[in-house]
């Protein structure tokens, strides 16, 4: 097995990071030989950021990075990115909203693909994000020619993959990009079913109007990277 670099960006988290961490680390002691956790502090007001030096200093291959201002989830995932060791890299939210169990389908996908990317069957979010999320999805589809589902869920690929990338987005749009310029490479991108969990503590930062509106403006923008 490849080693594995595990991106957790985090922003205001305090209440989910370490129970995202510890059990994640667990899992991947008991699964992986070669692997490490880069938590990416974003620039929190609360106290992520001491929860995640603490966490680098009790365990073991879990190292700690930070904006000192919010620069949004596609910055922190890059620079998780950035700063990989291993060969492949995944990202997942703080939220918990990812079962990590599920990872070895990610590993298993990509043994054929240059990207695997994930695809919720069970969406846990209210009427209004649901719908908003199916527009989305089928918007963007359209727009950018892509076959992939769920546009806007998890993603593992090599770090070589990554890096031909050249991605530079600051926000969730990075989810879009790489889709994107996979498919200007010619890259192999395959999509598996996945579960999304409830957040069990503080509040989804990609839910308010004014956040959903400008998702919308940076995909756009996209067409101006490739």
């Amino acid at each position: 097995m490849e080693g594995l670099t595990l991106v957790i960006p985090a922003y205001n988290e305090e209440g989910s990071l370490r129970k995202c961490v510890h059990e994640t680390h667990a899992f991947l002691c008991a699964a992986i030989e070669e692997f490490e956790i880069i938590i990416v502090d974003d620039g929190s007001t609360d106290s992520t950021w001491d929860i995640a030096r603490e966490l680098s200093r009790r365990l073991k291959d879990v190292s700690a990075e930070r904006h000192e201002t919010n620069m949004g989830i596609g910055a922190a995932i890059r620079t998780g990115i950035e700063a990989a060791r291993r060969d492949i890299v995944f990202y997942l939210p703080a939220d918990n909203q990812m079962d990590i169990r599920e990872l070895p389908l990610f590993l298993e996908g990509i043994r054929d693909a240059d990207i695997v990317s994930g695809r919720r069957v069970n969406r846990v979010v209210g009427l209004k994000r649901l719908m908003l999320s199916k527009i989305y999805n089928r918007m963007f589809s359209l727009i950018y020619g892509i076959t992939v589902h769920d546009l806007g869920w998890l993603k593992l690929m090599r770090r070589s993959t990554a890096q031909s990338l050249k991605l530079t987005s600051h926000s969730a749009s990075i989810d879009v990009e790489i889709l994107v310029k996979a498919k200007r490479l010619g890259l192999k991108v395959k999509e598996i079913q996945v579960h999304e969990m409830p957040r069990t503590a503080g509040e989804a930062k990609g839910a308010k109007m004014l956040r959903v509106i400008k998702l919308f403006f940076d995909v756009l923008l996209i067409k101006k990277t490739v």
